[in-house]
């Protein structure tokens, strides 16, 4: 499972229950945006010089780094390889439907663990917005004062 501090904590935000990213330019964007991921369509296969057979499908959406890097994990003993939304492992023929629902399970924990992985850092956002805002606040009433007693210093 990434760790928070595997994210920009620091161009994080929630509004209105969404992570978003802010750039440095001043434009944001929703961040951890895969919607739960599953195998759309078959593609093709092809034989290998060996005995493997590597077979490819569709996914519903390409995942992003996070996603895949939580598939990396729960996948970890299976040899599957996404590349943008194209799914793909190779097996003999013999152990095609094991393998293929191996890679589904592995999938759908992947979506699970993604969403829980995610609400957690909106969480922990949010306490960091509060932190920030706190600190803004502290550094305003600071401003304040300092201004205050240089405007009434007697001249």
């Amino acid at each position: 499972m990434p760790s928070f501090q595997d994210h920009p904590l620091a161009e994080l935000t929630v509004r209105s229950g969404k992570l978003m990213r802010q750039s440095p330019h001043g434009h944001e964007a929703e961040y951890l945006v895969t919607q739960p991921v599953q195998i759309a369509t078959k593609k093709d296969f092809f034989e290998t010089g060996s005995t493997d057979v590597v077979y490819r499908f569709e996914l519903n959406e390409r995942p992003d780094g996070t996603w895949l890097e939580i598939f990396a994990k729960v996948l970890a003993p299976l040899n599957a390889l996404i590349d943008r939304s194209e799914l793909q492992f190779a097996c003999i023929p013999a152990n095609l439907e094991g393998r293929y629902n191996r890679v589904k399970e592995a999938i759908a924990q992947t979506n699970r663990l993604y969403a829980e992985h995610k609400a957690l850092l909106i969480n922990k956002v949010a306490e960091l917005d509060v932190e920030r805002q706190q600190e803004a606040q502290v550094q305003a009433t600071r401003s304040a004062t300092v201004k205050d007693q240089f405007t009434k210093l007697d001249l």
